[in-house]
Protein backbone atom coordinates (compact mmCIF):
# COMPACT_ATOMS: atom_id res chain seq x y z
CA UNK A 1 0.00 0.00 0.00
CA UNK A 2 1.15 3.37 -1.00
CA UNK A 3 2.03 6.54 0.94
CA UNK A 4 -0.83 7.98 -0.05
CA UNK A 5 -3.25 5.64 1.00
CA UNK A 6 -1.53 5.10 4.34
CA UNK A 7 -0.97 8.83 4.91
CA UNK A 8 1.85 10.83 5.48
CA UNK A 9 4.72 9.33 6.36
CA UNK A 10 6.61 10.49 8.98
CA UNK A 11 9.77 11.81 7.85
CA UNK A 12 6.69 13.88 5.92
CA UNK A 13 5.17 14.91 9.23
CA UNK A 14 8.99 16.17 10.94
CA UNK A 15 9.24 18.26 7.91
CA UNK A 16 5.86 20.37 8.12
CA UNK A 17 5.90 20.47 12.41
CA UNK A 18 9.53 22.50 11.88
CA UNK A 19 7.02 24.73 9.28
CA UNK A 20 4.54 25.43 11.30
CA UNK A 21 6.63 25.92 14.33
CA UNK A 22 8.53 28.69 11.91
CA UNK A 23 5.64 30.55 10.82
CA UNK A 24 4.40 30.26 14.31
CA UNK A 25 6.92 31.74 16.48
CA UNK A 26 8.51 34.00 13.53
CA UNK A 27 5.39 35.17 12.00
CA UNK A 28 1.93 34.22 13.97
CA UNK A 29 3.20 35.35 17.61
CA UNK A 30 4.85 39.08 16.83
CA UNK A 31 2.27 39.31 14.04
CA UNK A 32 -0.66 38.98 17.08
CA UNK A 33 1.27 41.10 19.54
CA UNK A 34 1.65 44.11 17.25
CA UNK A 35 -2.17 43.80 16.75
CA UNK A 36 -3.15 43.47 20.05
CA UNK A 37 -0.59 46.08 21.36
CA UNK A 38 -2.15 48.86 18.81
CA UNK A 39 -5.62 47.80 20.06
CA UNK A 40 -4.85 48.62 23.80
CA UNK A 41 -3.12 51.73 22.49
CA UNK A 42 -5.74 53.08 20.39
CA UNK A 43 -8.30 51.40 22.50
CA UNK A 44 -7.57 51.50 26.17
CA UNK A 45 -11.08 50.78 27.50
CA UNK A 46 -10.21 47.17 26.39
CA UNK A 47 -9.29 46.51 29.92
CA UNK A 48 -12.10 47.15 31.35
CA UNK A 49 -14.82 46.09 28.21
CA UNK A 50 -13.01 43.02 26.37
CA UNK A 51 -15.78 40.68 27.36
CA UNK A 52 -18.54 43.01 26.24
CA UNK A 53 -16.38 43.44 23.01
CA UNK A 54 -16.05 39.77 22.54
CA UNK A 55 -19.87 39.40 22.81
CA UNK A 56 -19.69 42.05 20.02
CA UNK A 57 -17.65 40.41 17.79
CA UNK A 58 -19.09 36.70 18.56
CA UNK A 59 -23.10 37.38 19.13
CA UNK A 60 -25.08 34.68 20.80
CA UNK A 61 -26.62 33.59 18.04
CA UNK A 62 -23.63 33.62 14.95
CA UNK A 63 -23.25 30.21 13.80
CA UNK A 64 -19.68 28.15 13.54
CA UNK A 65 -18.22 29.19 10.73
CA UNK A 66 -18.60 32.69 11.15
CA UNK A 67 -16.76 32.52 14.53
CA UNK A 68 -14.13 30.13 12.57
CA UNK A 69 -14.20 32.71 9.74
CA UNK A 70 -13.21 36.14 12.47
CA UNK A 71 -10.71 33.78 13.89
CA UNK A 72 -8.79 32.42 10.70
CA UNK A 73 -9.03 36.29 9.34
CA UNK A 74 -7.25 37.61 12.82
CA UNK A 75 -4.66 34.87 12.46
CA UNK A 76 -4.15 35.71 8.57
CA UNK A 77 -3.42 39.64 9.81
CA UNK A 78 -1.17 38.46 12.22
CA UNK A 79 0.85 36.40 9.79
CA UNK A 80 0.93 39.48 7.08
CA UNK A 81 1.71 41.65 9.87
CA UNK A 82 4.45 39.25 10.67
CA UNK A 83 5.92 38.90 7.49
CA UNK A 84 5.83 42.62 7.51
CA UNK A 85 7.93 42.76 10.41
CA UNK A 86 10.55 40.24 9.68
CA UNK A 87 12.58 42.50 6.64
CA UNK A 88 11.65 45.75 8.73
CA UNK A 89 13.54 43.87 12.10
CA UNK A 90 16.72 42.87 10.56
CA UNK A 91 17.11 46.30 8.68
CA UNK A 92 16.76 48.06 11.71
CA UNK A 93 18.37 45.56 14.65
CA UNK A 94 20.60 43.59 12.69
CA UNK A 95 22.23 45.56 9.76
CA UNK A 96 22.14 49.20 11.55
CA UNK A 97 22.80 48.43 15.09
CA UNK A 98 24.10 44.63 16.50
CA UNK A 99 26.57 44.61 13.55
CA UNK A 100 28.15 47.77 14.61
CA UNK A 101 28.10 47.42 17.97
CA UNK A 102 28.03 43.75 18.38
CA UNK A 103 29.64 42.19 15.68
CA UNK A 104 29.64 38.36 15.57
CA UNK A 105 33.05 36.87 15.07
CA UNK A 106 35.62 34.09 15.93
CA UNK A 107 37.00 35.72 19.22
CA UNK A 108 33.08 35.96 20.66
CA UNK A 109 33.13 32.20 19.48
CA UNK A 110 36.53 30.77 20.99
CA UNK A 111 35.04 32.87 24.33
CA UNK A 112 31.44 31.58 24.48
CA UNK A 113 32.79 27.81 24.18
CA UNK A 114 36.02 28.70 26.43
CA UNK A 115 38.60 27.71 24.08
CA UNK A 116 41.76 28.48 23.00
CA UNK A 117 41.18 28.27 19.23
CA UNK A 118 38.98 27.08 16.42
CA UNK A 119 41.50 25.74 14.04
CA UNK A 120 39.66 22.57 13.75
CA UNK A 121 36.56 24.33 12.44
CA UNK A 122 39.05 26.18 9.78
CA UNK A 123 40.07 22.84 8.61
CA UNK A 124 36.78 21.44 8.29
CA UNK A 125 35.14 23.89 6.95
CA UNK A 126 37.93 24.06 4.15
CA UNK A 127 37.47 20.21 3.54
CA UNK A 128 33.60 20.18 3.20
CA UNK A 129 32.95 23.99 1.50
CA UNK A 130 36.46 24.09 -0.67
CA UNK A 131 37.28 27.55 0.41
CA UNK A 132 38.54 29.25 3.70
CA UNK A 133 36.11 30.28 6.50
CA UNK A 134 34.47 33.81 5.16
CA UNK A 135 35.14 36.86 7.72
CA UNK A 136 31.36 36.85 7.97
CA UNK A 137 31.18 34.02 10.36
CA UNK A 138 26.80 34.30 10.45
CA UNK A 139 27.01 33.62 6.52
CA UNK A 140 29.54 30.91 7.05
CA UNK A 141 27.22 29.36 9.91
CA UNK A 142 24.53 29.33 7.24
CA UNK A 143 26.68 27.03 5.18
CA UNK A 144 26.99 24.78 8.42
CA UNK A 145 23.80 24.61 9.31
CA UNK A 146 22.45 23.36 5.42
CA UNK A 147 25.27 20.75 5.39
CA UNK A 148 24.28 19.71 8.73
CA UNK A 149 20.27 19.36 7.61
CA UNK A 150 21.60 17.17 4.86
CA UNK A 151 23.90 14.69 6.63
CA UNK A 152 21.18 14.22 9.82
CA UNK A 153 17.61 15.88 9.02
CA UNK A 154 17.21 15.53 12.82
CA UNK A 155 20.05 17.81 13.16
CA UNK A 156 18.66 20.12 11.21
CA UNK A 157 15.70 20.58 12.77
CA UNK A 158 17.55 21.80 15.89
CA UNK A 159 18.75 24.51 13.30
CA UNK A 160 15.50 25.60 12.14
CA UNK A 161 14.21 26.07 15.69
CA UNK A 162 16.73 28.64 16.84
CA UNK A 163 16.15 30.64 13.40
CA UNK A 164 12.53 30.11 14.34
CA UNK A 165 13.93 31.62 18.01
CA UNK A 166 15.83 34.51 16.57
CA UNK A 167 13.38 36.00 14.24
CA UNK A 168 10.40 36.04 16.39
CA UNK A 169 12.58 37.84 18.97
CA UNK A 170 13.55 40.20 16.62
CA UNK A 171 10.32 41.05 15.56
CA UNK A 172 8.96 41.05 18.96
CA UNK A 173 11.59 43.57 19.66
CA UNK A 174 10.25 45.81 16.60
CA UNK A 175 6.63 45.70 17.87
CA UNK A 176 7.74 46.95 21.41
CA UNK A 177 9.94 49.90 19.81
CA UNK A 178 6.78 50.25 17.12
CA UNK A 179 4.44 50.77 20.39
CA UNK A 180 7.16 53.05 22.86
CA UNK A 181 7.57 55.71 20.14
CA UNK A 182 3.76 55.70 19.07
CA UNK A 183 2.77 57.89 22.00
CA UNK A 184 5.47 60.93 20.65
CA UNK A 185 3.53 61.00 17.57
CA UNK A 186 0.85 62.53 20.14
CA UNK A 187 1.80 65.98 19.95
CA UNK A 188 1.03 66.22 15.89
CA UNK A 189 -2.09 63.92 16.25
CA UNK A 190 -5.21 62.83 18.31
CA UNK A 191 -3.54 60.20 19.45
CA UNK A 192 -3.18 58.75 23.10
CA UNK A 193 0.01 60.43 25.06
CA UNK A 194 2.53 59.17 26.33
CA UNK A 195 2.38 58.11 30.07
CA UNK A 196 4.45 56.64 32.43
CA UNK A 197 2.86 52.97 32.96
CA UNK A 198 2.56 52.56 29.12
CA UNK A 199 6.30 53.77 29.02
CA UNK A 200 7.32 51.78 32.07
CA UNK A 201 5.61 48.55 31.01
CA UNK A 202 6.44 48.81 27.12
CA UNK A 203 9.78 49.64 27.55
CA UNK A 204 10.73 46.77 30.21
CA UNK A 205 9.33 44.10 27.13
CA UNK A 206 11.42 46.02 25.12
CA UNK A 207 14.82 46.01 26.68
CA UNK A 208 13.95 42.16 27.16
CA UNK A 209 13.02 41.75 23.45
CA UNK A 210 16.62 43.04 23.31
CA UNK A 211 18.49 41.24 25.49
CA UNK A 212 16.99 37.81 23.87
CA UNK A 213 17.64 38.82 20.56
CA UNK A 214 21.26 39.51 21.33
CA UNK A 215 21.29 35.91 23.39
CA UNK A 216 19.56 34.08 20.70
CA UNK A 217 21.64 35.90 17.81
CA UNK A 218 24.92 34.46 19.13
CA UNK A 219 23.41 31.22 20.09
CA UNK A 220 21.87 30.07 16.55
CA UNK A 221 25.74 30.22 15.50
CA UNK A 222 27.12 28.62 18.22
CA UNK A 223 24.93 25.78 17.96
CA UNK A 224 25.27 25.90 14.17
CA UNK A 225 29.08 25.38 14.06
CA UNK A 226 28.77 23.04 16.84
CA UNK A 227 26.17 20.52 15.33
CA UNK A 228 28.35 21.41 12.14
CA UNK A 229 31.61 19.84 14.29
CA UNK A 230 29.45 17.04 15.42
CA UNK A 231 28.22 15.31 12.26
CA UNK A 232 31.57 16.06 10.64
CA UNK A 233 34.00 14.30 13.62
CA UNK A 234 34.75 10.81 12.03
CA UNK A 235 35.54 9.25 15.25
CA UNK A 236 31.46 9.33 15.94
CA UNK A 237 31.05 8.44 12.33
CA UNK A 238 30.88 4.29 13.11
CA UNK A 239 29.39 3.35 9.71
CA UNK A 240 32.70 4.40 7.84
CA UNK A 241 30.36 6.05 4.88
CA UNK A 242 31.90 9.39 3.29
CA UNK A 243 29.97 12.72 4.34
CA UNK A 244 28.73 15.04 1.73
CA UNK A 245 30.55 17.64 -0.06
CA UNK A 246 29.02 20.69 -1.12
Amino acid sequence: MSESEDGPSPKQIGGTIPLFFYDLVGHIVPGTALVFGLWIYFRPSFFTSWLTELQTAFPKDSTAGYAAAIIVLFFACAHFCGGILSPLSYLVFEEMIFKKLVPLNMKRLETHYEIGSWNELHTRFKGCFGTALPGSIDRASALCAYYVWRCDSNLGLLTARTDADLLGARSLALVFLILFVLPFFSRWTDWPPLTLRWALCVGTILVSSLLTFRYLREKRVFVRFALFMTVTDKSNDSSGTQRPMI
